[in-house]
């Protein structure tokens, strides 16, 4: 079992009362796959990525990390199972590309940081897979946006560990970008075997890369196959516009 909730609520609490986001929250994934967290803005996604990464402490209910309650991790151990990447950017440093993917190995490297040949071989992957091998001298500060990240999936990739969670990896890019980001994630899936969940908002990138949907609504949190979304009717929950629709036989959005 790779990630198991049971009757999850996510939110914030404070000392005098809790502000409940989303509740009820059941899922079960038992193998490598890509799965597109859509929903609105403000509706809890990034809460839930945060929350499953042990960042944000759960309101209620049970989280299971590789067969193992994730309240039983410690940070160190919990790094070795899950990266993350969240969307705030990294600090201006004078870090160039390759020490800051190589960051990705502190979990396994000794207490000065010492990178053993393993640990440069991860590296040197990670570059390769997300096509960073030009940039990998350069500073951080001198990338453009897709660049940059790619070089934070190649850090998380670095870190080798068998769950991977992104929010938000394509905001602020072109859609050439846009694009290479989805096709990079369906290619560490399928030949990584990495489990791999992204919030995103680019719904018809989702639907044709995705294997399974998680849908966020004010109401309920959906989870199922591209395919039985559609059959279901659920696309139609996403956009509240009365311009717009999802169409079955199209299997994307239109205008009305």
């Amino acid at each position: 079992m790779l990630i198991k909730t049971t009757n999850l609520d996510i939110g914030y609490a404070s000392k005098k009362r809790q502000n409940s986001i989303a509740q009820n929250i059941n899922i079960e994934i038992t193998s490598p796959k890509l799965i597109c967290l859509i929903g609105e803005n403000g509706i809890g996604k990034s809460t839930l990525l945060r929350t499953l990464s042990k960042v944000q402490p759960k309101l209620k209910g049970e989280i299971i990390i590789n067969n193992k309650n994730l309240n039983h991790y410690t940070a160190a151990t919990l790094s070795q199972k899950i990266g993350l990447v969240l969307t705030e950017k990294v600090p201006p440093s004078n870090l160039t590309v390759y020490e800051l993917i190589a960051l990705g190995r502190q979990t396994y490297t000794n207490w000065v940081g010492t990178l053993t040949d393993l640990d440069k071989q991860k590296i040197e992957v990670a570059i390769n897979l997300c096509n960073m091998i030009d940039f990998k001298h350069q500073k951080i500060d001198e990338l453009s946006d897709g660049q940059y990240q790619k070089m934070m999936l190649a850090r998380v990739l670095a870190q080798d560990t068998p769950i991977i969670l992104l929010d938000e990896p394509t905001a602020h890019l072109d859609i050439n970008n846009k694009i290479e980001i989805f096709k990079l994630l369906k290619n560490l899936v399928e030949n990584e075997n990495k489990l791999i969940i992204i919030s995103t908002h680019e719904l018809q990138l989702a639907l044709h890369t995705s294997n399974d949907l998680w849908i966020m609504t004010n109401k309920e949190f959906l989870c199922n196959t591209v395919k039985n979304h559609i059959e279901n009717g659920n696309l139609d929950k996403i956009v509240k516009s009365k311009l717009v629709k999802f169409d079955k036989l199209k299997k994307g959005f239109v205008f009305k």
